[in-house]
């Protein structure tokens, strides 16, 4: 019968899948997201050198533009995801390669002990190797 296989090992194997799709989500908000901020941040430069211009021409002193920086959280938590995933991929290689589930012990009759019905349930334990059984 074939051994079953512990969620730590599934996770193990998996983790390639996983990591990629979290590279490739966070790419595709990077990209939407750091596209609204590219044009956001245009929009508020222009208006900065509308800005002063407008006082340039009034005061007849030259003006710089001083744009403010705009940020966006999407951005900054698809880049956060994304380097995540850069560390969890720099990581793989030193993943055990096959992880495998411990070893029962078999169960003789030299060292069965019934502790009897419990104080609360009023039965006792049927395995003794689970303490929640």
């Amino acid at each position: 019968m074939p051994e079953p296989v512990s969620t730590t090992a599934m996770a193990i194997k998996a983790a390639p899948y996983i990591l990629a799709a979290l590279k490739t989500g966070s790419s595709i908000i990077g990209s939407h997201y750091g596209g609204k901020q590219s044009r956001r941040q245009q929009e508020e430069n222009e208006r900065a050198e509308a800005r002063a211009a407008m006082i340039s021409a009034l005061t007849g002193q030259r003006a710089t533009a001083q744009p403010q920086i705009m940020n966006s959280p999407g951005a900054s938590a698809a880049g956060t995801i994304g380097n995540i995933s850069d560390i969890g991929m720099n990581l793989l290689p030193y993943l055990p390669r096959s992880v495998s589930t411990p070893s029962v012990p078999t169960v003789t009759a030299g060292n069965i002990q019934n502790p009897g019905p419990g104080p609360l349930s009023g039965l006792g334990r049927t395995d003794p190797s689970n303490p929640y059984s």
